[in-house]
């Protein structure tokens, strides 16, 4: 979006000073001691969603907006929020009526925050975050990168939940960081992370399938992509995530958000329903310039018990670093 570019940067710039910092909001941080899995299933509704809460003047009619999107997602148990920029959309908990959430703080003045908020209808109980280097404008003026949450559920046990928002434009650049930068980022923290819950990663990745970067990132991890999951008598016409509405001209139809779920040998995923949601104006506003991602999933053990397993270990290609100081000519 090269016309917007000088619009952004200014517009973070000074929302970064005037703001200051981010905040929590209810979320239990201490790290929990590992448990036993469980051996129950449960229905999950998921939403991922850039909800275009960028600072005036960029975010258009944001507190009509934020009212609504409120109202939206309440049937959601898990909703992944990505563009949750300006201190307005730190009501969204509230109003929506989630009882936890977490929305990454901002430790640098002269950075805009992640945008990442993670609300939930079960406790957080742990919470991590690992920015992206390398960013290019205007994304570098943001703390992009990827928030890790850990949910305990009462049927299921933990669940980790990974919510994220990729490096913005189409030119070879931009392409570059979402290999070396983003899916390295991605990959390194569920790493990081102990991997034998049900895991959910959802956000914008501002790539379209099939392209270098969706291609590497399946490459890279196992993941499940709900959208084409969907029950063949369930698809809809839309097939993409970023609209040409009318109120927002001069964009272009691409499939850019996702839900993923991470394959795992110890649970079984069924994806009842998925689908493009809020593609119509709610109370005559549209709500953003990006369309949810809602999937409906069940997940149970495979067989009756679970055994306390070794991490997964997920693989890179070979030709791409994953250690901490790549990207670099690499």
């Amino acid at each position: 979006m090269p016309h917007r570019l000088l619009f952004v940067c200014l517009a973070l710039a000074l929302s970064a000073v005037f703001n200051g910092f981010q905040t929590e909001v209810r979320a239990a941080q201490a790290s929990q001691p590992l448990a036993p899995l469980a051996s129950q299933s449960a229905e999950l509704r998921v939403l991922s969603y850039n909800i275009w809460g960028l600072p005036a003047p960029l975010g258009q009619d944001l507190d009509a907006r934020i009212e609504r999107i409120a109202e939206a997602i309440q049937d959601y148990d898990i909703v992944l929020i990505q563009e949750a920029f300006d201190q307005r959309t730190e009501s969204l908990p509230l109003r929506a009526g989630f009882p936890y959430a977490y929305h990454h703080k901002n430790l640098d003045l002269w950075r805009q925050a992640s945008g990442l908020m993670v609300l939930s209808r079960f406790p957080i109980v742990e919470t991590d975050f690992m920015p992206f280097p390398g960013l290019t404008p205007p994304d570098l003026l943001a703390n992009k990168g990827v928030l890790f949450a850990r949910v305990q559920h009462p049927q299921l046990g933990y669940l980790d939940l990974y919510n994220t928002h990729y490096q913005s434009r189409q030119q070879p650049d931009a392409a570059q960081v979402r290999i070396k930068s983003n899916n390295t980022t991605l990959q390194r923290l569920l790493l990081k992370h102990q991997q034998y819950y049900p895991t959910i990663i959802g956000g914008d990745f501002n790539a379209v399938p099939g392209n270098p970067e969706h291609h590497d990132l399946l490459q890279r991890l196992p993941l499940i992509d709900t959208y084409l999951k969907t029950p063949q008598q369930q698809i809809q016409r839309i097939l993409h995530s970023w609209p040409s509405a009318e109120r927002f001209a001069k964009r272009v139809q691409r499939r850019i958000d996702y839900v993923f779920l991470l394959e795992n040998a110890l649970w079984n995923y069924q994806v009842l329903r998925s689908s493009m949601v809020f593609d119509q104006p709610w109370r005559e506003y549209l709500l953003s310039d990006h369309l949810g991602v809602a999937a409906t999933v069940r997940i149970q053990p495979q067989g009756q018990t679970v055994p306390f397993p070794a991490p997964l270990q997920v693989q890179a290609p070979e030709r791409y670093c994953v250690l901490p100081r790549c990207g670099s000519g690499s």
